[in-house]
């Protein structure tokens, strides 16, 4: 038997990460299409490059539509917004990846990194 220990630096971490994205949808879905330069002025005023991952993130999983130099929600994206909840609950599931080879395992665990700000994945 195993015991989840949380690390308070880890979960500040997911919820600046989902504070990011969900400010990058707000921003799009009341500005419109918008440059990636644009994003990167507005969202990296720091220079530390967390608005990259975010928008790779948002664009992997489908949130936001490239055209050319310029990112646009998407409906699936404006549909993600709306069930995002205010207040990041991190700990509301707990999934377990029981699988004898490991390079499945961490596929299966970066997916649901990719496409889902839900999940924290340790």
């Amino acid at each position: 038997m195993s015991t989840q220990t949380t690390n308070p630096l880890d979960e500040r971490e997911w919820a600046r990460r989902k504070e990011l994205i969900q400010a990058v949808l707000r921003f799009l879905t009341l500005n419109g299409p918008t440059s990636w330069f644009t994003l990167y002025l507005h969202f990296d005023r720091g220079g530390t490059g967390e608005i990259g991952q975010a928008l790779g993130h948002l664009a992997v999983c489908k949130h936001i539509a490239l055209e050319g130099t310029v990112a646009k929600i998407t409906p699936l994206g404006t549909e993600q917004l709306k069930n995002l909840s205010p207040i990041p609950t991190p700990w509301a599931t707990t999934v377990l990846l029981i699988d004898d080879n490991i390079s499945e395992r961490t596929a299966y665990a970066q997916g649901l990194m990719r496409c889902s700000t839900d999940y924290l994945i340790l």
